[in-house]
């Protein structure tokens, strides 16, 4: 059965997951509709290639921050878990732009950050590595997500591993075709 609290937290973090910053950052720096510019994707990467460091680093942060927020209530409300899917559901498939979102990589590393710290660093770190090591940002998602997953079912099986399991799945997924052209030495 489903508390009121629990439906509150889904329901919060899934709207605190929507909030289309890509979008909203366009339209104030007047760049025009990020979601028909450069890949379409309305979210940190895009927003970096279409309109600079300063604008993709400032839409990153605020991606970063709706999953941070969003567990830091659902862990007050005990349902910390759950608040990290919610949040990164928001983001991939937004009301506000009718379910066409992002790819959830910020605001997934921002809820594992608050979900644990440790698995947050992790996860961060080893994008942090990729990133610089191939210069694909997709790829150093991918790679994250990979060890974070792997690295949370040794570690920390028990507490939140199948939370973060879903998250990765879900974020794999909306990187099909990034993994495909990956697969054909195509993605930039």
């Amino acid at each position: 059965m489903i508390t009121l609290s629990l439906f509150l937290v889904i329901v919060s973090s899934y709207l605190l997951g929507s909030i289309p910053f890509a979008v909203i950052i366009a339209h104030f720096a007047k760049i025009g509709d990020i979601t028909k510019m450069g890949s379409g994707n309305p979210g940190a990467t895009n927003m970096l290639r279409v309109a600079g460091k300063k604008l993709g680093a400032i839409n990153f942060a605020l991606d970063f921050l709706k999953g941070f927020i969003a567990v830091k209530i659902g862990a007050h409300c005990g349902y910390a878990n759950v608040a990290l899917i919610a949040a990164v559901v928001g983001h991939c498939f937004p009301i506000f732009l009718r379910f066409k979102g992002g790819k959830g990589v910020a605001t997934m590393l921002g809820g594992l950050l608050a979900l644990n710290p440790i698995t947050g660093f992790l996860a961060i770190g080893v994008w942090l590595t990729t990133f610089v090591a191939f210069r694909i940002s997709s790829l150093s998602a991918l790679v994250a997500i990979v060890v974070t997953v792997a690295a949370s079912m040794v570690y920390w099986y028990n507490d939140f591993f199948w939370a973060v399991f879903a998250v990765g799945i879900l974020v794999v997924y909306r990187h099909k075709a990034n993994i495909k052209r990956l697969l054909n030495g195509e993605e930039k």
